[in-house]
């Protein structure tokens, strides 16, 4: 349990270049069960990478795939908390919030 927790701990953000199924075991065989469908640009966490195999987890599930499936570019534009809300060029100067005092001149 220790170890899971450390690996979530270091888990870094990828990106599909393409649709993938995940399984459930990290080798290549027709008995592998698919544990989950991701589709293309969609964000995944990498949680363990094992040569040419990487164990990430969408969603809820964990599942590997090949590592030439994903990157570590994002498909949105920037890499801010609000980006792709529509909020650029947004500017709060001049905003003011009830029960704060104004802002003083020349601030």
């Amino acid at each position: 349990m220790l170890l899971l927790l450390c690996s979530l701990a270091l888990a870094e953000d990828a990106w599909t270049t393409q649709e993938l199924d995940l399984v459930r075991w990290p080798g290549a065989s027709d008995d592998n069960p698919v544990v989950d469908h991701v589709a293309a640009q969609a964000r995944v966490e990498v949680v363990y990478r094992d040569g040419e195999r990487v164990r990430v987890r969408s969603g809820g599930d964990f599942g590997w795939c090949d590592a030439a499936s994903l990157t570590d570019t994002s498909p949105l534009p920037g890499t801010g908390l609000l980006d792709g809300l529509g909020l650029e060029g947004l500017s709060l100067q001049g905003l003011s919030m009830p029960g704060l005092p104004p802002k003083p001149p020349g601030l």
